[in-house]
């Protein structure tokens, strides 16, 4: 069980047309759902998705948002993804 949120370690990336170069090989935890103490593979224990259409006309952001847990030391993992689908001018 996660007990809260207090301790973490954040991690920033980008890329697309108008983001600078990002270097995601160098991720502290590489494989999603995987505990890298325990070295086991680890429960999904939350997933949720939204689509917003209002905040930009002719367009669309994606939202998603995942956490997966270790039974065996708590080790939690939060993966927080979006982008804008939009018609180009």
């Amino acid at each position: 069980m996660i007990l809260n949120y207090d301790e973490y370690i954040t991690h920033k990336g980008s890329y697309g047309k108008n983001s600078g170069s990002s270097k995601l090989d160098k991720v502290f935890f590489q494989k999603r759902g995987y505990c890298p103490f325990c070295q086991i593979s680890i429960d999904m224990v939350h997933s949720k998705g939204d689509l917003d259409t209002s905040s930009l006309p002719g367009g669309a952001i994606h939202f998603s948002e995942t956490v997966w847990e270790c039974d065996n030391c708590g080790w939690w993992e939060r993966f927080y993804q979006s982008y804008i689908d939009a018609e180009t001018s």
